[in-house]
This record gives structure tokens, C-alpha cells and sequence, in this order.
């Protein structure tokens, strides 16, 4: 047992927060350059390991960045799906960490009875250690250890270390955006609507009225509104945007209601939404991203009723003045309460003229004590009657709430501000409302909040929500810690964040914002996200457009990733020696830099390119280069990906699937390991696309998944084995156990392929092949299907059905930019067209996938239309 006496004015008991950060940070200093680092190293990590609030640790974090004691980098944590801000010691850091690790083993300790030194009790520490299995303790786990125990044994280091393991193992789960749950918010009593709930009411049991839509200013009572509407349901869906939220969290939330975790498209959500009763309500609509505006007019015109309630200051645009004439939509704008409500609120008899009927402005009189308090001026009451009466620990959680622009969970709240008792008293004062979503200040409480903030204190909150947002392991957008980033001025972090995380298409505005207000190497950063962004959506000439711009910055590595990106955008489009030309000068610029990882992507990259135009010989020559590179640098992962890609050029591939499988075991890439395994599936394996499979699984890749089921199905096929392919598919079920209950999605995927590959194969066989189709669509949409149920149709003379089913497979092509799919459809079509002998309307539609052809660069697409057009002639 080690003791340091009280007399001995240890330092140990004089180590102040910061070194005890810089301490914790050198032990894992090590993992410096690796691709994935531990937990310990971020902010939570760091807070739980010195037992401080993440909130302190955020801000000492921050002092010793400025100081440039430590730096930090987004980096893979083991496991976590998301990449997160790690943080290690620069130089001087080092230093300060060296010269107190030597103080502190000098430091004079009281051990089994004696006074030494504590390097003379390391060794019998470790040596008790490795009894009891455990790796010998770095001197900042002897100091956390006894600061935490007040003493230090081998059995307090143990239970040390099992705590940080089972802290930093807890499974943060965002909370439900839908789910109940019980809040401490007190029962505001509802006073007067009475017209306006029997017209909702009464709407929403028309037949005609498919919306109702809730318009007015903030505070006004809508959402009260629309609650008390809600309570004469058994059960709703309830769903709150804010300025944050993407198409994808709602079609999420949408999808667990409906059990269809595969959402994609507009169409899809709408369909969904129909199956969602018996009410829905969408609250703040104006922050809803403008997909799901499209699905609400999808959905507007569907057959079936739908209630849903939309909630929103301003008027929505996925209807117009024609749909309220029909009764379509019925649409309400909330003025004030009327006299008498006014008037049962706070008990005074100039209450409305005072107010002119605004509820939570009458709510707050009632709360601060009657009329006698307030003044005409609805801005100086709150400002001197409110918010000049809140303590600084309230108001500091006022303002954390009104500036993160959405509802902050008590455990946020504690982490962001040190202190969430306030809550109770704020929800009771009516400043603040609690949901199933958290707390949020009401409006317009907030609105004056904000407005009454100083600039220090703005920058100072915004920064360190954006700091705990990106330490968190639950964002789902890089957009929210951007804004939280570029309104603490801290601009070039965003787009570094933005650059390394990539964006969706509505991340656009807030490149805009940015472009204009940074240094020129960011101007480029952004101008590459932009056409990232534009390549998504195969708008290649805009794509181009950027990625140019972005080549001519003076950073040596972004004018690199530039030219890779226009050479990934040139072998999309097929022009090849301009993708092995835009290879070439990345490797170039790559050669300048002396970085051999770079060198080495570079000359991958080239390889590829060369390989995709079969020219193998010279793909040989720049993987031979990356090989040396990589070799003597026992480079393993990289050895894995390029034997891989050698794998692919090679008539006789064993040996390098196998070196492959090798280095990527080594290098722990299990989707370099999987990938290999499923070549060695192509060649004819079915056991090796069996174990690609479960790599695949175990990591969560669900492209892998789905193409190593798909080579499985076809093995199977070739082997006679059908009912090998219906017990795999039994086994995706939903009850096919808990991995494909919470992976409903992939499940949905792979079967949906699958019934794709029967009914090709059976496409003979027309009756056949029609059920795989039609059993196929029952799990989701899919093009092909269409196409192949088309074909099946066509083939029993059903050209009707035959043309609308090659019409649903053109506009699910068309909505996912599949221009060969959209080419296929439009041929069949046509084809039908002619076997109804329309000539004309065949000749429409084979000139329209002559355009797609023509846009795409497809030769040969081009020459089997053209001879199709001379039959029709």
C-alpha cells in the first residue's frame, strides 16, 4: 500500500487541472499517427478519467490549445461509428509532460511504512499488477488513482480501470423523438379556442380535409393548439423540426412507426405516412427541409384520408389557394385570445387591451405576481420583470437553450452549463417547456434572450455547444456543430469539419455563408465540398466547375485532393485518358510533398485508373512502386487495399486475394479482409462469400452485405439450390433475430436483390419469374423489378400492364439518376409501343433514351438505338 503523507507537501497534491489533463494525454501519445485511437482521448474520455465535468474540461481543453500545448484532430474512436475530436500533445506539451513525470517519481511517498521516493514503488506496483493480469500503471492512473482513493494499491488501480471501461462502454442513445415520457413541466391550464377546436375537429372528420395547418406568430398558442386536439386521440405522432433536421431524421423517425427503416425518396415517405394513424402533427413546419414539403404533396394527392396537423409560422408551400377552396386543406391563422379568456388568465379587467390577447405574455403576468408588475410595453416587461430577475445560473441555462436552437436534455444541459436543478424552477416560472425531446426556452422568451446577449457571452455559448456537440457520439449532422462553429467565429474549424465529414445538398446555404468570410486555402476546402456535392447528384459540369477552382489553390495537399476528385468525376463519365491525366498530376504533387503515404494513394489511385482502361501493364508498374513504398514502411493496410486492387488485374488472383486477406487481418481492415473473400466468392466460393458476409455484418457495411448475398444467390443458382437461397432469405426476416430487427433496412436490401437475380433467371420461364417480381416489390421499390415483372408481363401478352410496370421502373431510375436503367426502360417501352403498333410514340421514346446516351457518353447504347430507330423507319 502506498501512501503519500500529509506532512511531505506532496505534488502531487499541489497538481493543478491542466497538468493533470497533460499528463492523462501523454500516455496515449502513442497513438498519435494511428488511424484509430481510443476513447480516453476525447473530451467525455478525458472527464471521465479525471472525474471532472466535461464542461470544465471543455474549457481547460480550450486554454491549452491557445497556450499550443495540445492539438487536436477528428479521428476514428474504437467503438464508435462516428469520427470525433481527439486530442494529443504538441511539442511543448510534451515537454511540460516529461519534466512533470520526472518531479512527480521523485516525489517523497510513505510506503509499506517508510518514506521513499515514488520510482522506488513502481516496480512492486506493476509486480502486483501482473498478478492480478493487469499492464503496469502509468504514473497519471497512480495520480488519478490516488486522488479518486486517497491511496494507491494494485486493487484501486484495477477497480480504476474498470470504471473508465464501463463508462466509456455506456450506450448514449439519442432519446426518442416520439416516445412519452414523464416531465416535471407543470399543468398550464388551456382557457378559451373554443371555435377553433371545434373547427379543427370538425375538419379533421371530413372526408375532404386531408391537412390542417396552424399558422401564426411565436407564442401565440398553436402548439398548445394542436395538444389539446391531440389528447382526444388514443395515441399520435408527434414530430418537432428544427433548423437542423434533414429529411433523413424524420423519414428515421417516420420509419420506426411504420417498421420501415428504408425511406429514401419523397414518394416512399408519403406512402409511409399514410400508414401512420390516427393522427400526426408536425410541429415548427416552417424548419422542415423542402423534401418532406414534396412528400406532404405527394401525399396530398393520394386517394386515402390522412389527419395530420401542420404546425407553422408562416405559410407552407406544398399547397396553394386552390387546395383550401377544395377542402383539401383546411388552414387556420391563431389570432389573440378573445376578452374573457383574457380576463380568466390573470384576473384583471384591461388585460386585453394591455395585450391584445397574447397567451404566454398573459401567462407570464399571472407567474410574476398579477398586472401591478408589468408595463405596457411587452419588451421592457420581460426584459425587466423576466429576465431581469433571473439568477446568473438561470440565466445562463436560458441562454444555452435559446441559442442552441433545439430541446437540450437535462444530462446536456448539466454537461453544458455545470448545473440542470434550475430546470424545475424555470419550467414553473414558464420560461421553459419539457417534452419527450427535452427542454427548450419558450418563444419569444427567447428571442429577447438572445437579443439582450453580449457578444463575449454569445461567442463563449455558442463555442462550447459546438465543442460538446462534436464529443458527443450521437450528431447526425455535421451542419448543426458548423453553425454552432462559424457563430463563435471560429470559421476555418467548420470548414475543416465540413472538408472531413463531407455534407448533403442542404448543407449548400452554409457553404455560402462561409465562402467570402475565410482564408483562400478554406475558400478551396469549400469550393471541393460544393462539387462533392454536385458529383453526388451526377451534375458533373457543375461538379467540374469547383473541383477546377479548388485546383488552383496554393495548398499543395487540397490542389491534390482536387485532382483526385476530378479524376474520380472523369472515370464516371468515362473519359479515361483524362482520368489517368488528372492521376498523374495528383501523384506529381504528391511526389513534391516526400510523404509516402501520400505517394503511395497517389500511385493506387493511378493503377486503378490504368486498370479500368485494361491497360494492365502499366497499373502493374504503379502498384510495384506503391508496393516498395508500402513495404518498407510495413504499411499493412495499404498492402492490403493494393494487392487487392492487384487482385483485379491478375487472370490468377489466389495468391493475392490470400496476401490481401493477410495484411488486412493484420491491419485489422475488415472490409479490405471481406472484400478479398468476396473476389475469391466471384471465382466460384461459396464458403469464402458466406465468411465475406459475416465480416461484412460484423462492421455494419451494408453494401458488402448485399453483394455478398447476391454472389451467394448465384452460386447457389448455378448449383440447382433454391431452397438453399428461400432458408437465407427466411433468415432476413424481421423475426430472424435481433441483428436484422435492428437492421431492417440491409435486410430489406439483400432481399429485394435477390428476388431480383430469381426472376432473371427464371425470365423464361414468364410465370415464374412474374411471382419472384411480384414477391420482390412486396419488400420496397426497386427499378429492375419493374423491368423484369414488365418482361414477364410482356411475355403472357399483357402489354398493358406490361407498359405501366416498365413505367414505374423509368421513374424510379429517373429518380435515382440511374440514366442506364432509365435508357432500358425507355427501350421497352418503346418496344411495347411498337408491338401496339404505335410507331410513333416508340420513335418518342427511343429518341428520348438517345438523349440519355448521348449525355452519358454510352457508345454502344447509342449504336443499339440508333438501329432500333432504323427498324421503326
Amino acid at each position: 500500500m502506498v501512501m503519500i503523507g500529509p506532512r511531505l507537501q506532496s505534488n502531487v497534491l499541489r497538481l493543478g487541472a491542466e497538468k493533470r489533463v497533460l499528463l492523462h494525454i501523454s500516455r496515449y501519445q502513442k497513438y498519435e499517427n494511428d488511424w484509430e485511437v481510443p476513447q480516453a482521448i476525447t473530451q467525455e474520455g478525458i472527464a471521465c478519467a479525471l472525474s471532472m465535468l466535461q464542461n470544465n474540461v471543455s474549457r481547460l481543453i480550450t486554454k491549452l490549445e491557445k497556450e499550443q500545448k495540445v492539438a487536436s484532430k477528428l479521428c476514428h474512436i474504437k467503438g464508435f461509428s462516428r469520427r470525433r475530436r481527439a486530442y494529443f500533445l504538441t511539442e511543448e506539451g510534451k515537454r511540460i509532460a516529461d519534466m512533470l513525470d520526472k518531479e512527480l517519481r521523485e516525489d517523497q511517498i510513505i510506503f509499506e511504512g517508510k518514506e521513499c521516493r515514488l520510482i522506488d514503488c513502481i516496480s512492486k506496483i506493476a509486480l502486483e499488477l501482473a498478478n492480478l493480469g493487469e499492464k503496469p500503471a502509468h504514473i497519471s492512473e497512480l495520480i488519478e488513482c490516488y486522488l479518486l482513493n486517497g491511496r494507491i494499491s494494485a486493487e484501486e488501480i484495477k477497480s480504476y480501470r474498470e470504471r473508465l471501461n464501463l463508462t466509456s462502454n455506456k450506450n448514449h442513445e439519442k432519446v426518442s423523438r416520439t416516445e412519452p415520457k414523464e416531465t416535471t413541466e407543470p399543468k398550464v391550464p388551456f382557457l378559451g379556442r373554443n371555435r377553433e377546436i371545434e373547427l379543427i375537429r370538425s375538419s379533421l372528420l371530413d372526408k375532404s380535409v386531408k391537412f390542417v395547418v396552424i399558422k401564426g406568430i411565436a407564442g401565440i398558442g398553436k402548439t398548445s393548439l394542436a395538444r389539446k386536439i391531440a389528447e382526444g386521440y388514443k395515441s399520435n405522432f408527434w414530430f418537432s423540426f428544427t433548423q437542423f433536421d434533414t429529411f433523413e431524421d424524420f423519414a428515421r423517425e417516420i420509419g420506426k412507426k411504420v417498421g420501415n427503416d428504408s425511406i429514401g425518396t419523397a414518394r416512399e415517405l408519403a406512402y409511409s405516412m399514410q400508414s401512420v394513424s390516427p393522427l400526426i402533427v408536425l410541429d415548427d413546419f416552417q424548419n422542415a427541409p423542402e423534401k418532406v414539403s414534396s412528400a406532404l404533396a405527394i401525399l396530398r394527392e393520394l386517394e386515402k384520408k390522412s389527419n395530420i396537423i401542420v404546425i407553422s409560422r408562416k405559410t407552407p408551400n406544398f399547397y396553394d389557394v386552390r387546395h383550401v377552396v377544395s377542402r383539401v386543406v383546411f388552414e387556420i391563422e391563431l389570432s389573440g385570445l378573445d376578452k374573457e379568456t383574457s380576463k380568466n388568465i390573470v384576473c384583471i379587467e384591461d388585460a386585453y387591451e394591455r395585450t391584445n390577447g397574447h397567451p404566454l405574455y398573459l401567462h407570464l403576468i399571472e407567474k410574476a405576481g398579477g398586472w401591478k408588475n408589468a408595463f405596457t410595453s411587452m419588451a421592457d416587461f420581460v426584459n425587466s420583470e423576466i429576465i431581469g430577475r433571473l439568477s446568473k445560473e438561470e440565466m445562463e441555462t436560458m441562454q444555452i437553450l435559446s441559442l442552441a436552437k433545439r430541446r437540450l436534455s437535462r444530462e446536456t444541459l448539466l454537461q453544458l452549463s455545470g448545473s440542470a436543478s434550475n430546470i424545475n424552477l424555470l419550467i414553473s416560472k414558464c420560461l421553459v417547456s419539457e417534452d419527450e425531446q427535452g427542454c427548450c426556452a419558450v418563444e419569444p422568451i427567447s428571442e429577447f434572450i438572445e437579443k439582450s446577449m453580449d457578444g463575449k457571452s454569445r461567442l463563449e455559448i455558442h463555442s462550447r455547444i459546438a465543442d460538446y456537440i462534436l464529443n458527443s457520439d450521437d450528431f447526425s449532422n455535421p451542419k448543426e456543430p458548423a453553425y454552432h462553429l462559424i457563430n463563435s467565429n471560429r470559421l476555418g474549424e467548420a470548414v475543416e469539419l465540413l472538408y472531413s465529414l463531407g455534407i448533403e445538398e442542404d448543407a449548400m446555404p452554409l457553404l455560402d455563408l462561409l465562402y467570402g468570410k475565410v482564408d483562400a486555402e478554406h475558400e478551396a476546402q469549400i469550393d471541393i465540398l460544393k462539387g462533392d456535392i454536385f458529383l453526388k447528384k451526377k451534375e458533373y459540369e457543375n461538379a467540374r466547375l469547383f473541383y477546377n477552382r479548388a485546383q488552383k489553390a496554393t495548398n499543395e495537399k487540397i490542389r491534390e485532393d482536387a485532382y483526385f476528385r476530378l479524376g474520380e468525376l472523369t472515370l464516371k463519365e468515362k473519359l479515361w485518358k483524362d482520368t489517368v491525366e488528372h492521376h498523374q498530376n495528383a501523384l506529381q504533387i504528391a511526389r513534391k510533398s516526400k510523404d509516402n503515404n501520400r505517394i503511395a494513394r497517389a500511385l493506387l489511385n493511378l493503377g486503378n485508373a490504368y486498370a479500368e482502361m485494361e491497360e494492365f501493364e502499366k497499373a502493374r508498374e504503379q502498384f510495384q512502386e506503391a508496393e516498395n513504398i508500402l513495404s518498407a514502411k510495413c504499411e499493412y493496410r495499404g498492402l492490403a487495399a493494393l494487392y487487392l486492387s492487384l487482385a483485379r488485374i491478375e487472370k490468377e488472383p489466389y495468391e493475392e486475394l490470400q496476401k490481401a486477406i493477410k495484411y488486412a487481418s493484420l491491419a485489422g481492415y475488415k472490409k479490405c479482409e471481406g472484400a478479398a473473400r468476396l473476389h475469391l466468392a466471384h471465382l466460384g466460393n461459396v464458403d469464402e462469400g458466406k465468411k465475406a458476409f459475416e465480416i461484412f455484418r460484423s462492421i455494419g457495411y451494408e453494401d458488402g452485405m448485399v453483394q455478398s448475398s447476391e454472389v451467394i444467390a448465384k452460386l447457389y443458382l448455378q448449383e440447382g439450390k433454391i431452397e438453399e437461397i428461400e432458408s437465407f432469405l427466411n433468415t432476413l426476416s424481421i423475426s430472424g433475430g435481433l441483428f436484422w430487427r435492428k437492421n431492417s433496412k440491409v435486410s430489406v436490401r439483400i432481399s429485394i436483390r435477390i428476388h431480383e437475380i430469381l426472376a432473371e433467371w427464371f425470365i423464361d420461364n414468364a410465370k415464374k419469374a412474374h411471382d419472384y417480381a411480384e414477391k420482390g416489390l412486396k419488400f420496397g421499390k426497386s427499378g429492375k423489378l419493374h423491368l423484369l415483372h414488365g418482361k414477364a408481363h410482356a411475355k403472357m401478352g399483357n402489354l398493358e400492364d406490361a407498359k405501366n410496370e416498365f413505367e414505374r421502373a423509368y421513374d424510379i431510375f429517373n429518380s435515382e439518376r440511374n440514366e442506364e436503367g432509365v435508357i432500358v426502360s425507355l427501350i421497352n417501352i418503346a418496344l411495347i409501343y411498337k408491338s401496339m403498333g404505335n410507331n410513333d410514340f416508340a420513335k418518342t421514346k427511343i429518341n428520348e433514351a438517345m438523349d440519355y446516351a448521348k449525355r452519358t457518353n454510352d457508345v454502344e447504347a447509342q449504336r443499339h438505338l440508333a438501329i432500333l430507330l432504323d427498324e421503326l423507319a
